[in-house]
């Protein structure tokens, strides 16, 4: 989703508030994404997350903007409509607002009851007609006449000051359209710090091979040395995978991620723990010179082989996607204010 080339200021309000339509419109389609993800694994928790997460963006946007234009440019228009040309349309787009808020509460209480994928597709196509209906009207005829009347001093600067207050900015800062959403901004400091722990996961995996290449050439397994490196491949493996699955991967699916991937990659997690927890029984037993050094070493060698290969698939497929959607937005995520 690429970001505006430039972006509109706080001076400059009417480019800034058709900006804003631009920003819900992504927020509105990252619901379709995770709606349409939600359908097709309904049971699936990240999805749901997902979800939420993308109603909660959209619920923030489209009442701060009906704001921007009902106490800024609303009130403003009427006092100086001598001829009231514009007071019926006025009407028309805060009878509309009324409309689009209960389309947003019936998505909350689908959310709140857990309904079908049917009810939920019916709820957000319902939105996406009113929200786009309500735009165009506003981009082609409410527009120009706003314009009209107040595209001058010192009504813009009255209006960008409106306008900065209502979203905790100072007048006179640059308002950072670079900063789409806080889950994005969360996700960019989660990919740096899981792209961090694969190497670290990588590394221990590359050791407990070496230890296992050994063992198969003719020495004797290092039951020793395994133990503790097993122990730290599962502490990192369980961390990792945890913040994975409650933020980063509900997070992948606001992107276009398709959600047989994530709940693939969830699966391999669950898979992989357990074996993880055998393997580290194992070799305490040869340590303690208590148990079977061979199958210490095949458990300890399949546990390398599988989380770094899971580690490589998550770099080519998630960890890929969730950069590139960072370099098409010239590297800067985060929250439209």
């Amino acid at each position: 989703m690429p970001i505006l080339e430039a972006a509109p200021s706080f001076d400059a309000p009417f480019p800034f508030l058709l900006a804003c339509h631009e920003r819900i419109r992504a927020a509105f389609a990252r619901v379709v994404r995770c709606a349409e993800a939600h359908a097709e694994v309904p049971a699936d928790t990240t999805p749901a997350v997902a979800l939420r997460a993308a109603q909660d963006a959209l619920a923030e946007l489209l009442p701060r903007h009906a704001a921007d234009e009902e106490r800024s440019f609303f009130s403003r228009a009427i006092a100086r409509d001598p001829g009231h040309d514009v007071r019926e349309l006025i009407t028309q787009i805060e009878r509309e607002h009324a409309d689009i808020d209960g389309h947003l509460f019936a998505l909350e209480h689908w959310r709140r009851d857990v309904g079908t994928p049917g009810d939920l597709t019916e709820r957000v196509r319902a939105l996406g007609a009113s929200l786009n209906a309500h735009f165009d009207l506003e981009e082609t005829e409410l527009s120009p006449k706003l314009r009209a009347l107040l595209d001058r001093e010192p009504e813009r600067s009255e209006i960008g000051r409106e306008m900065a207050a209502r979203r905790g900015v100072a007048w006179g800062a640059q308002p950072d359209w670079h900063i789409r959403a806080e889950i994005d901004r969360d996700a960019a400091a989660n990919l740096l710090r899981l792209s961090q722990e694969h190497m670290d996961i990588t590394a221990r995996c590359h050791v407990a091979k070496k230890l296992c290449k050994a063992a198969n050439a003719g020495a004797p397994f290092d039951a020793a040395a395994a133990r503790p490196l097993l122990a730290a491949i599962r502490a990192e493996f369980g961390r990792h995978g945890a913040l994975e699955e409650a933020d980063f991967f509900p997070w992948t699916l606001t992107i276009g991620a398709e959600a047989s991937e994530v709940s693939a990659l969830v699966a391999e997690h669950e898979t992989v723990r357990p074996r993880i927890d055998e393997a580290i029984a194992l070799v305490g037993e040869v340590a303690r010179g208590q148990g079977d050094a061979g199958a210490a070493r095949q458990a300890t060698e399949w546990v390398a082989r599988e989380v770094f290969n899971h580690a490589v698939r998550e770099n080519r497929g998630l960890f890929k996607r969730a950069a590139d959607y960072f370099a098409d937005s010239d590297g800067a995520p985060g929250r439209p204010k």
